[in-house]
Parts: structure tokens; sequence; C-alpha cells
């Protein structure tokens, strides 16, 4: 995610992933067609959503071929689905059969598009469906917001574990001093030892949960024949 969010538009041959993608951009990035497999590589745009930095990608429609080219492009359709943060699975209200959802990695954020709801009212209220007319504008805003929403989530997450990390980080270096500084102390300097033990103890602590000191200190002293 140090590029951006990436999310892919994936889904059958003309179920208006290109349209959805321009609407998105606000410009013309893909070309759109009524004949089936136009697009045959992925095209990128990268934009801004609420603040976050986003990479959308059309691909490929994924369909049986004999196409050599068309099934390179279909190969890196799944490619980019597999890398994918979020996958926008789009597909046509009318044909239901073409819904490729079942082809998403197992554990992808995902997203559920029914287009072109200007030929026929959608049926069903499915609330993980969105329904949508890209060519009439229908919709279209509600997915948008439901995309940023996820962007969101993913980099707070990210942001999150980042967090963690260097929390974790800076108790094993303080873990570590205290360590250190035991060896430092003379054979008579058992109190500062033990007070030593404790901060590092307690920094293992801070990580792991609770840690009983007092009983550790028993066990430490105990192997080495010292008094407490």
């Amino acid at each position: 995610m140090r590029d951006g969010f990436r999310v892919v538009l994936a889904g059958a041959v003309n179920v208006g992933k290109s349209s959805l993608l321009n609407r998105l951009a606000m410009r013309d990035a893909a070309i759109v067609s009524e004949q089936a497999g136009t697009t045959r590589d992925i095209i990128e745009i990268h934009m801004d959503l609420g603040g976050y930095p986003v990479i959308i990608q059309d691909t490929a429609g994924i369909r049986p071929t004999d196409n050599k080219v068309e099934t390179i492009g279909i190969a890196r359709s799944k490619s980019a689905m597999d890398k994918a943060d979020l996958i926008v699975a789009v597909g046509d209200h009318l044909c239901p059969s073409q819904d490729i959802s079942s082809l998403c990695p197992v554990g992808k954020n995902l997203i559920h598009v029914r287009n072109k709801i200007d030929i026929a009212p959608h049926e069903g209220n499915d609330e993980n469906v969105f329904a949508i007319s890209v060519l009439k504008d229908e919709g279209v805003d509600a997915l948008i917001a439901a995309i940023a929403e996820m962007v969101k989530e993913g980099f707070t997450q990210r942001e999150s574990g980042l967090i963690l990390r260097l929390r974790h980080r800076d108790h094993l270096e303080k873990c570590l001093d205290a360590l250190a500084r035991i060896g430092a102390h003379g054979e008579d300097e058992v109190d500062l030892m033990g007070e030593d033990i404790r901060e590092a103890a307690a920094h293992v602590g801070a990580i792991t949960g609770k840690i009983d000191v007092e009983d550790m200190l028993d066990r430490v002293f105990s192997e080495f024949c010292i008094g407490k």
C-alpha cells in the first residue's frame, strides 16, 4: 500500500468496468465500446479519495476464450485481483450468471456491483450489492463513498499496525538496555540486578501481557544460587 490503496475493477466482458473507471477518473481514461473484449490490458489511474492515494485498475473482462491476446489479458486480470486491496466485482444485473465473485481470492475485500439498472429496474434489497447505472450516473456516488470508506479503513489499520510495531520495538530496546546493565553489576550488587530484571520484565510484559516479576526473580536468583 506504499504507492496507494489498490482497487481493481473486475468482471465479465461488457458489464461497464471501463465506463465506471472513466466515471471515477472524471475523464476518458479507457476506451468504451459495445464490442466485447475491448479492454485487453490493465488500465490504471491514480486519484485521491478522502485524502488517501488510490490506484484504480480497469481489467480485461473474464470469459472463456481461444484468443491468445485476450487470454493473456484475462491472466493479468486475475493477477491484479491477487494483488488488490479491494476488488469491485462489476456485473450486469440482467445477467447474474456472469458474476465473477467466485473467482475472487479468498479473504480479499470485495464490493459487489450490478450495473445497467437504467435498462430495467433492479429487484432485491441486498445491502451488500450496489445497484448502479454508470450511463445515467445513478447510485455511483454511494458506491464511491463505500470505496472511500474501505480505503480509509485500510490505511487506518496499516497505520495502527505500524504504531504497534514501533511501540514494541521501543519496549524491546529498553528491555535489552536493562539486561545489558545486569552484566555490568558486581556479584554483591544483587539489589541493582533485581531492579534491572524488574525493568526488563516490565517492558516484555508491556508487549506480551502481565508477567509475574517476583516469581521470575525467585527463579532467576535460585538458579544462580544467590540471595534475593
